[in-house]
């Protein structure tokens, strides 16, 4: 794992950031290793496991498309007990 930020705040654009710097080749689709680095970075514990057990069909396929991507880290990020933040009105 390049980045390691704990348990910090991060929020949708953050995960769609992740996902862009991932798909280098602008395919649309990524590797399941790099769902699995992301979801490391964002503190999920043992997140292969969590692929292996949650989401077996993406772990079949071996890629993930950006909406999937989204789902799940939103998800399992969710899952770890955060909130997105709604932005004040003004």
């Amino acid at each position: 794992m390049i980045w390691d930020i704990g348990t910090t705040y991060l929020d949708p654009t953050d995960f769609e950031t992740l996902f862009d710097t991932y798909d280098v080749l602008h395919l649309h689709n990524i590797s399941v290793k790099y769902l699995i680095d992301a979801l490391d970075f964002c503190g999920v514990p043992d997140a292969s496991k969590v692929i292996a057990e949650k989401y077996p069909e993406v772990m079949e396929e071996g890629t993930v498309n950006k909406v999937t991507f989204l789902y799940i880290i939103e998800e399992e990020h969710r899952g770890l007990g955060f909130a997105f933040k709604i932005p004040d009105s003004a």
